[in-house]
Formats: C-alpha cells, sequence, structure tokens
C-alpha cells in the first residue's frame, strides 16, 4: 500500500469518528493553509479526534471549569453586544412570525 493510499484511508476513519460540523471546521482551516497537503488534513482530523476525546472524558467538574476558563479569558475584551433585535424571539424564528 502507498502512502497516499494510507493517508486518504486515515481520513476516510477519521471523518467517520467526528460529527459533520467538526469535519467543516477542520476542512476550512485546512483550506486556509498555504499549499496544504493532504497529510496536513489527516494530521488537523486527528488532533480534533483527541480533543473531542479528552472533552468527552471530562468530569462535570472539569468542564464547567473550562467553561468558565473560557468566559473570563475574554471578559476584558471589547466585544461587540447583540442588540436586543439580534436576540429577539421574532428575530431567531422569523418564519414563525
Amino acid at each position: 500500500m502507498n502512502k497516499g493510499t494510507k493517508v486518504r484511508q486515515e481520513i476516510n476513519s477519521h471523518v467517520h469518528q467526528l460529527p459533520a460540523e467538526q469535519v467543516k471546521k477542520v476542512v476550512l482551516d485546512w483550506t486556509s493553509i498555504e499549499d496544504a497537503e493532504v497529510t496536513d488534513l489527516e494530521k488537523l482530523l486527528s488532533s480534533e479526534i483527541e480533543k473531542t476525546e479528552k472533552t468527552q472524558k471530562l468530569s462535570i467538574e472539569e468542564k464547567l471549569a473550562a467553561f468558565h476558563e473560557l468566559v473570563e479569558s475574554h471578559r476584558g475584551e471589547d466585544l461587540p453586544l447583540l442588540s436586543d433585535e439580534a436576540i429577539s424571539r421574532e428575530s431567531i424564528y422569523s418564519d414563525r412570525f
């Protein structure tokens, strides 16, 4: 089996292990890399699987701590707030009103 075939098989295996949205994110990240090769895609998919497995093994307390850490890491940033209209029920469910 040549190297290209092996890499394609690994990518195929990785794609089947991840939800579609994660695969989409990884592919978009990969396409943004200049001169990216197929082996780079395989590495990104493999890394995403490792992160997913690590997250799934966390206890509720560890997940909560990680969430609070994420919130705190963005607290001082000047991020735009959503307007009342942007989060209104009518805006979110425009097809139902």
